[in-house]
């Protein structure tokens, strides 16, 4: 159980590449602070926008949002790189950057190699510049203390989140059991030790009500029917109150204060927010 109050992030995926203009998503960044949200949370990876500046573009259009990278590649930038580059947003935003850092999905490795040229990587490498990237940045940051965010699946990045990280998502698959949750999280807890009761834990929920888009069917693969029954963390459904309680149930097993959505559902899940931020 956690004393932790809860607070509420947006999953952005801006294209403004593709033809979204800086105003729209400035815009969009304003309605989540609006709207009660804490945060906007940008993925990483070359079919996006660079996510430090377009992230950059969304503080300045608000006054008290924070904004983070969920999380960013390590194959794709050397730790000195990337640990500047969160420094810089943590000092220009007035701390207000979530520095959300992994080893990156296979589409990030492949982008490393083929674009960047650079070496193809194991796993246990890209957990070792995950480590760098962390400790250059607490170099860099000095009296400053930029929060760090890790997603984390294997006992390896369990341990360097326990010992490092001040957030921490733990991916168990849209299909995993809340067994398997309390598991990792009694694991990260004892692992942490004395910082234990420091780390806020992030639960990632990527369907707001009973349907799935067919995008997000595709991404997560699997349908409503099958995230229902196999009571998927994944997904929230009922009223808002239903919701509210549910995530309520979530924290008190799970500890997990700190809820991210995706933004196709930021204003159909706007009621629970204003039900339980701050609570």
């Amino acid at each position: 159980m956690t004393n932790d109050r809860f607070r509420f992030g947006v999953v952005v995926t801006p294209q403004i590449a593709a033809g979204d203009s800086t105003a729209g998503w400035q815009r969009q960044a304003r309605r989540a602070e609006e709207l009660g949200y804490s945060s906007v949370l940008m993925p990483d990876g070359m079919q996006l926008p660079s996510p430090m500046p377009t992230l950059a573009f969304a503080a300045a259009a608000t006054t008290a949002l924070r904004v983070g990278t969920f999380v960013l590649a390590s194959p794709l930038r050397p730790p000195a790189l990337a640990a500047w580059d969160a420094h810089t947003m943590s000092v220009l935003t007035g701390g207000r950057l979530e520095f959300g850092i992994g080893t990156g999905h296979p589409g990030n490795i492949r982008q490393a190699v083929e674009v960047f040229g650079m070496p193809q990587t194991t796993a246990a490498q890209r957990l070792d510049l995950v480590e760098q990237t962390i400790d250059r940045l607490r170099e860099l940051d000095g009296e400053r203390h930029t929060p760090v965010l890790m997603a984390v699946s294997g006992p390896k990045a369990l341990a360097v989140a326990a010992a490092k990280a001040d957030i921490v998502t733990l991916a168990i698959g849209a299909l995993g059991s809340r067994e398997d949750m309390a598991r990792l999280v009694s694991e990260l807890r004892t692992a942490a030790g004395p910082r234990a009761s420091s780390l806020e834990l992030l639960l990632n929920v990527f369907v707001i009500g009973d349907e799935v888009p067919a995008w997000m069917e595709r991404f997560l693969g699997t349908d409503a029917t099958t995230l229902i029954e196999n009571d998927s963390l994944t997904m929230l459904r009922g009223s808002a109150q239903e919701m509210a309680d549910e995530l309520q149930r979530r924290r008190d097993a799970l500890s997990t204060s700190y809820v991210a959505v995706n933004a196709a559902f930021i204003e159909q899940f706007a009621p629970v927010v204003e039900m339980l931020a701050g609570n």
